[in-house]
């Protein structure tokens, strides 16, 4: 399985970062995970082809997670994948973005391939290809949703993170958090690879995270705009001694695990 880094930013793009996206290959099939701005930009530089790519999950409704979702469609309405294509994204967000698509005109019967926009179950299994999936849903819109309860009541903070299974692997996909210690409850059993947001927390509290059980890979991204140079440098002190493989990601990072 090949792992590339489309955008590692968080919130806005940055001179060096497109923001947040990433792709997941096996045998040849393409998922992704979150899309911020641009994302058919790097899929068309790297000949993706679109009727290879099975489907997406959209970890919360940030901008930065969601927002390249219809210029994606409308890249392939243009480039015309017949293909299906599947989106698991919170509860919330699913019937606004099927207004907001036939706003945009992206939707049947315009869309000439099959498109699914599915509430991510929280209970029991997802899949989107060869990949196996289930969610963890997260704080990181606990506070956003409680300043945002009177005026927009169908705001309920929905922000998950994602345990993925392809080919004999257990990847954890972070998505954003209120602290990486909401991913305790996935550490309960090894992880191959571990893809975590760093804009959150504390790089310490990764430490405290990962005492008992460590990733074989980390991969970072998602830098708060402090760490957007170097972040490999200026968190030297705190990894310099840990023991696992850690990936800084920056645009374009793809490695295979």
């Amino acid at each position: 399985m090949k792992v590339t880094y489309l955008g590692t930013a968080s919130g806005i793009a940055t001179r060096t970062r497109n923001q947040n996206a990433i792709l997941l290959e096996s045998s040849g099939r393409y998922l992704l995970l979150d899309g911020g701005e641009p994302l058919s930009i790097p899929l068309i530089r790297r000949d993706i082809c679109c009727d290879r790519i099975d489907g997406m999950v959209i970890s919360h409704m940030h901008p930065d997670h969601c927002g390249t979702l219809p210029q994606l469609l409308a890249t392939f309405i243009i480039q015309h994948k017949k293909t299906p294509f599947t989106v698991y994204l919170p509860s919330e967000g699913v019937e606004p973005f099927k207004i907001f698509l036939r706003a945009v005109y992206t939707a049947e019967p315009i869309v000439n391939f099959p498109l699914r926009l599915l509430p991510i179950p929280e209970q029991g299994p997802a899949a989107i290809g060869d990949f196996r999936m289930s969610f963890l849903r997260n704080n990181h819109l606990k506070g956003a949703a409680a300043a945002m309860k009177a005026s927009s009541p169908g705001c309920r903070g929905e922000s998950y993170s994602t345990e993925l299974f392809c080919e004999g692997k257990r990847i954890i996909y972070s998505g954003d958090v209120a602290s990486c210690l909401d991913l305790l409850p996935l550490f309960d059993k090894p992880v191959d690879l571990l893809m975590c947001e760093m804009a959150h927390f504390a790089p310490e509290d990764f430490l405290e995270l990962t005492a008992k059980i460590r990733p074989g890979v980390t991969a970072f991204s998602h830098f708060h705009p402090k760490f957007d140079v170097h972040p490999e440098l200026l968190l030297k002190d705190v990894f310099d001694h840990y023991p696992g493989r850690v990936i800084f990601s920056r645009d374009g990072t793809s490695f295979d695990i």
